[in-house]
This record gives C-alpha cells, sequence and structure tokens, in this order.
C-alpha cells in the first residue's frame, strides 16, 4: 500500500488503528464494570447500565476508526474517507448513547454522587455538597444536557438516515450505502 492522494499509506492505517485502540479498550473497560463482570475501581453512584452507555459512548467511535483502519490494511488499499452518512450513524450512535448516559446520572443517579458545584465566573452554584439543593440542581443540570445531546443525536438520526435513503433511492445498492465515498 502505496500513499494516494485520496487516502492514505499503510502507516496513516496503522497510526488510526493505534489511536482507535485505547478508545476501544476504555469503552470495554466501563461496558464490563456496567455489566458487572469486572468489579469498579472505586464505589459507584450511578446503575450498571449507565456506565455501560458511557462505554458504549467510547466503543462505537472507537469500534468505527478501527474498522475503517482494519479494512485499509487488510485490503490493502488507501485510507478512504467515510461516507457522509456512515459518519453521520457513527455521531448519531455516539451521541445518543451519552444522552442516555447523562438522562441516566439525572434521573437514577445516587444523591452521593453529586458533591460539586458549578462555577460560572464570579458566582458559585450549589456550593453545599451533599444537599438538598445541590442534588436537585446536578440533576437538572444532567437532565438538560441529556435533552440537549440528546436532541443533537435525533438531528443527526434524521439527516442520517434520509441520506441513506436518498442513495438508495439514486439507484445505489442497500449493500454499498455504508461503503467508502470514491
Amino acid at each position: 500500500m502505496t500513499a494516494s492522494p485520496g487516502g492514505g499509506s499503510w502507516k496513516q492505517a496503522a497510526g488510526l488503528l493505534l489511536f482507535s485502540l485505547p478508545i476501544v479498550l476504555c469503552g470495554v473497560f466501563l461496558a464490563l464494570v456496567g455489566f458487572g463482570l469486572i468489579p469498579p475501581m472505586g464505589e459507584t453512584y450511578a446503575p450498571g447500565w449507565v456506565l455501560a452507555a458511557v462505554g458504549l459512548v467510547f466503543l462505537a467511535p472507537g469500534f468505527a476508526m478501527m474498522a475503517g483502519a482494519l479494512r485499509a490494511l487488510l485490503t490493502r488499499s488507501p485510507l478512504g474517507h467515510p461516507a457522509v452518512a456512515w459518519t453521520g450513524m457513527v455521531v448519531a450512535a455516539t451521541l445518543t448513547f451519552l444522552a442516555s448516559s447523562l438522562g441516566g446520572v439525572a434521573f437514577f443517579g445516587d444523591a452521593r454522587g453529586f458533591r460539586g458545584s458549578i462555577t460560572i465566573p464570579g458566582v458559585t452554584l450549589f456550593s453545599r455538597p451533599g444537599s438538598t439543593h445541590a442534588v436537585t440542581g446536578g440533576r437538572i443540570v444532567f437532565g438538560i444536557a441529556a435533552a440537549l445531546v440528546g436532541s443533537l443525536a435525533l438531528l443527526f438520526w434524521v439527516i442520517s438516515v434520509s441520506a441513506l435513503r436518498a442513495r438508495r433511492r439514486a439507484g445505489a445498492p442497500p449493500s454499498r450505502s455504508l461503503d467508502m465515498q470514491e
């Protein structure tokens, strides 16, 4: 495999593979802790499924990068540019997992986990860790973040599915609808 104008050399594919490896390993660790297959390193303040969702936040983009790198290395082809629809689907999945984990913390997080404060330049909110106001404020902040990230995820899902449907209507076979762009 050599350098090409539209892609990259085997070194770029190997670099992407090495870059994706710690991301995937972080996701695997968090998912295994979340599913209860390995013990957590400390105290957890959220249900296991929330930790598993956080693991999936890492696994979705990590596996996408790893798949592209392995495809380029194993087929000895240049590292391609992923199709817009494929990229949108990975982003939408990642944002969905992130919104799920934020919502899980907001609704199911242990009250003992809301210890910190929010500081906006010059003003500190929820300054008494563990107080009812800190817990309520923390849940509200996580809930708002979940709603915002979830809305963004929905937007990416709509755009990505629309792009896939447009490709199908244009005559691209369904099996190639997620392939790399030329």
